[in-house]
């Protein structure tokens, strides 16, 4: 008996509300450029390209309070990833996480 491949799904979650530096949030348009897909497509796997999640917006720079930054929207954008990582799971597909920065490993380690 054999177990199928699952598809890979490509999650974008374009943010980098949660770093303390900006410029993460246009890793998964870089990864797209630079031929994610493809290259997985050459390994024998399918692809599916699920699009970029969206959430709110970078509020400004500030480092909020007891070495927090912007809580509120890590909230939000944790949930988006979690709701799409947990959705490509169901469908029995292999959700890679595009970022954004390193706050969205609670969106996605919760939904595994």
């Amino acid at each position: 008996m054999t177990l199928a491949t699952p598809a890979v799904c490509l999650v974008g979650a374009p943010t980098d509300v949660g770093a303390g530096l900006r410029g993460t949030g246009m890793g998964p348009a870089a990864l797209r450029v630079a031929g994610l897909a493809e290259a997985i497509r050459a390994q024998g796997r399918a692809v599916i390209d699920a699009g970029d999640l969206t959430g709110p917006r970078h509020p400004g720079e500030g480092s909020g309070s007891q070495g927090l930054r912007h809580v509120d929207e890590v909230v939000a954008w944790n949930r988006a990833v979690f709701d799409a990582v947990a959705a490509a799971l169901g469908r029995g597909e292999f959700p890679l996480l595009m970022g954004g920065d390193h706050s969205l490993a609670v969106g996605s380690i919760s939904a595994v």
